[in-house]
């Protein structure tokens, strides 16, 4: 599911102060290493939604699985021509899903020339999202609550972003 999202909504949520982990699923030729994806259709200023993957991190405590956070693995799509000059940051929110169930928003931004592109270069960008992180900042919510992450990638300077849905998985289990 993709949804475009005014870029002015971004501002509610609390920007991570985590590392978030860049890096590169494929080889050569442009920035990083990345060989650029060029598809056949008129360029666009429109993004491509990232693929998402998310699952919780567990850990035993007298016999019981106890979460403590979520990683989430995202495949995201940077125009080609932005890759001289940009800086990959993450915002969270704690918002409700569609059927009442506590959904984190994670918007992964970013700052490029509003150009249209219809050549991108794929990045790995994985954000381990820990329930300590949420007491050192004193941030209301719990990742063990989560049953839905959308991911949203946004360019902050034009008009356009992209997002998508992941339904949070066991480590162990895959459900």
């Amino acid at each position: 599911m993709s949804n475009n999202i005014p870029l002015e909504s971004v501002g509610i949520g609390t920007k991570l102060e985590i590392p978030i982990l860049v890096s590169s699923p494929l080889a050569n030729p442009g920035k990083d290493g990345n060989p650029p994806i060029k598809f056949s259709v008129n360029p666009t200023l429109e993004l491509l939604p990232p693929l998402t993957q998310a699952y919780y991190n567990t850990v035993i405590i007298e016999k019981l699985d106890v979460i403590y956070g979520i990683t989430l693995e995202a495949l995201i799509m940077i125009p080609f021509h932005s890759l001289n000059d940009y800086t990959i940051e993450a915002i969270q929110q704690f918002t409700f899903s569609d059927r009442g169930d506590i959904q984190l928003n994670i918007f992964i931004t970013y700052k490029a020339t509003e150009k249209k592109a219809s050549t991108y270069v794929p990045y790995m960008v994985t954000l381990n999202l820990t329930e300590t992180y949420l007491k050192e900042k004193s941030i209301k919510g719990s990742y063990g609550r989560v049953k839905t992450i959308k991911t949203f990638l946004v360019d902050t300077d034009p008009l356009s972003s992209r997002g998508t849905v992941t339904t949070v998985k066991n480590p162990t289990s895959g459900s």
